[in-house]
Formats: structure tokens, sequence, C-alpha cells
């Protein structure tokens, strides 16, 4: 019955069914089209970065994935950055500018930028990333995101630092515990520890004025390793905390790389690089239509485990050739031979 009546139509009508048929094909291809297509004659979308940490090494990663997609940054885009420089009290006042350009789609790297974010809008677009977006609530109506951490990662380091050498017997949780993935990862490295028979120290950092006061408890606690939670806070002082490990003689293991470029002894972690060109296909999908709630918060696929043979050798230490085996990067030396024993030293 329907083509009955369509093809009985008046002419007039029939033109105006075209159009609107010819309207919605375009509609339903668009959403197809290449990136820079989408972008001629209109005015370039805007993309806020907030974080609470310094300029954002990752950042490049992100561009990168967005140039990958088809856009071209000041053309098609313009991304608008604001950094807390370690200070987590600015960053209200630096989402608040952000939703005030306007932005299309906010990109918060950090549970502290991604809370901030969240309180300053209840409308644009968010993309988390943060340690466990999901346990820690930070997702749900207009953000969605992606996850820099997984359930077992912090006992995972701690099995790895104690494998490597045997005689650490009480580390220092190094973390900002205004970070709400801060007690989640607490609580399952205290676990951890407990069931192999490792005491653990917080030593709580909140601003640069307080990296101070941890030290100097970590100094006095007769520590043996240290744990270090990264977050925009401890990766933009991670110079000055790889300093103080390696002044007090501590068994550091970190979650990035750059740490151990920094003079750390190992990083194990999610490959942060990696989540973070993922990003940029959260924030293409939103551009272009998708609601958050249309977005699963993904789970980290790649991990890194860095390991600096060079300070490991001028610290007079020695680790098993079962670490170097499970590394997927080596800094310094040529070999593993060097720094590898079957009884590794301590300190």
């Amino acid at each position: 019955m329907r083509i009955i009546h369509l093809v009985s139509l008046h002419s007039s009508r029939r033109a105006t069914l075209a159009v609107l048929l010819a309207a919605l094909m375009f509609g339903a291809a668009g959403t197809s089209v290449d990136a820079s297509e989408r972008g001629r004659g209109s005015p370039p979308r805007r993309i806020g970065f907030l974080s609470g940490g310094t300029t954002e090494l990752l950042l490049a990663d992100f561009r990168q994935g967005l140039k990958e997609l088809g856009y071209v940054d000041g053309q098609d885009l313009v991304i608008e950055e604001r950094y807390a420089e370690g200070r987590a009290d600015r960053l209200p006042v630096l989402a608040a500018e952000l939703v005030g350009l306007p932005v299309d789609v906010i990109v918060a790297a950090g549970a502290p930028a991604a809370q901030a974010a969240r309180a300053a809008t209840g409308t644009v677009p968010i993309v988390v990333v943060a340690g466990d977006p999901i346990g820690t609530g930070l997702v749900g109506g207009n953000a969605t995101g992606l996850a820099l951490g997984a359930r077992g990662l912090t006992a995972k380091r701690l099995g790895l630092l104690t494998e490597a050498f045997p005689g650490v017997r009480r580390v220092g949780y190094l973390a900002n515990m205004a970070n709400p993935t801060a007690s989640l990862n607490l609580r399952e490295l205290q676990d951890a520890a407990q069931s192999i028979g490792v005491d653990v120290q917080t030593l709580d950092v909140r601003g640069p004025d307080d990296f101070d006061a941890a030290f100097d408890a970590g100094a006095r606690g007769n520590l043996d390793g240290l744990i270090v939670l990264d977050d925009p806070l401890t990766f933009a002082y991670r110079a000055r905390i790889v300093e103080f490990a390696e002044t007090n003689g501590l068994l550091a293991d970190y979650e990035r790389r750059e740490w151990v470029e920094a003079g750390g002894l190992m990083a194990y972690g999610v490959n942060f690089h990696d989540v973070l060109h993922h990003a940029a296909g959260y924030v293409d999908r939103l551009l272009n239509g998708a609601a958050p709630s249309d977005l699963s918060v993904d789970a980290p696929t790649k991990y890194d485990f860095a390991v600096n043979l060079d300070t490991i050798r001028q610290r007079g230490l020695s680790i098993p050739a079962s670490i170097c085996a499970q590394a997927t990067e080596l800094i310094g030396e040529p070999s593993c031979d060097a720094v590898s024993a079957h009884a590794p030293q301590n300190r």
C-alpha cells in the first residue's frame, strides 16, 4: 500500500520526498567521510586537554592519533591545553576556562583532572584517562574513558621488585592520596605485601610542598624499597623522586619508562603512549555524534617493563636472569649478563 501511495503523489510532493531522501542518504554517508572533508567550510572543533601535571609528554601520541583519523591540527580542530603544574587546587578554574571557551570535548588526563572536569560541566562530553575510571566513579553521564591501570597491576609491581631483590621487606608507597586511584592501589599493595611478609608505609604527597615531609618520613622508616603511584603530580617531580630513592639506597619500582630514563631502577605499567593514541578514537566518535554512554571504558592492552641496567651496575646490584627475560626494554648495558646473577644483592 505504501508503494501505491508514493506513486500517486503529486509531482511537487514527489520532489519534496526526493529532497528528504537525499538528505537522509547524505547524512548517513557523512558519518564515514574523512575528517578533513567534514571540517571544510566550518570553524575548527575545540578539544580541551586538562591535566594536573606539567606539559604532557604524551599529548604527541594523542595528536598523532587524531592525524591518523584525518584531522588537521589548526584546520579541523584546535587543542586547548590547560595544566595545573602539580597544584590540584587550580584544576577547577582551568576546567571552567575550557567549558567557557567553549570546547566540544574535554580529555581529562588523571583522576583529579577528571573530577574537576565533571564538576565543571554535565553536558560537554569528557574522555577520562585515569587509573580505574569505573572503580573510582569517574565515568557515567557525560563522561566515558580509558583505564591506565588494571586489577593486579600494583601487586605485579611488588612481585617484580621482590623477585629482582628478594631481601626487600619494607616498602614505601609514595602517592598522591587525593587521587582516588591511590586508595584502590594501596589496598591491593597491602594485600599482596601481607601475603609475602612485606610491610608497607604510606608516603602521602598532595602538592609540591609535601615532598620534603614525605621524604623525611621515608628516610626515617627503615625502608628497603619504594613503589610510586604515577599521577600528574608525581610524574612532574619524577627526577626529584628518583634522586630521593637513589640517595637513600631504595630499590624502587615505578610505572612508566620515563622514570627509568630519569635514572630509576625499573618500571612496570601500562603503555601510556598507546592509551593516549587510543583516546583520539574516542574524541573522533564523540565529535561525530556518539554519546559518552555509547563508548565502553576500555582496559589497557599493552604493558611495558623497563629495566635500567646502568643504574643497577652503578649501585653494585645484580638481578636474576628471569627479570631480564621479562623486560620489554633494557636501558644501558649492552646485555643483561653484566648485572645478572642467580642470587641478587639487595642494596
